[in-house]
């Protein structure tokens, strides 16, 4: 039930693109990871997201950045 709960809480602020699964999309709400949220965004409103999360004394950790590549395939 913890998915559906999180869906309910969040869902009305979260779009996704129509080529995102829903599969996929369900991860968003995912309980397992106990409150913990991975977040991406551009380099430009990554700034702006931690500018929020500070004036809203709330805690964000950067962890990394994406670059172009080849990536991988996860679970084929």
């Amino acid at each position: 039930g913890g998915e559906e709960r999180n869906r309910a809480w969040l869902g009305g602020h979260v779009s996704f693109a129509p080529s995102v699964d829903e599969t996929v999309a369900a991860l968003m709400f995912d309980p397992q990871t106990s409150g913990g949220l991975l977040l991406a965004a551009s380099a430009r409103k990554a700034k702006a997201l931690e500018a929020a999360f500070e004036r809203d004394g709330l805690e964000i950790w950067p962890i990394g950045r994406a670059v172009p590549g080849e990536g991988i395939a996860v679970g084929t």
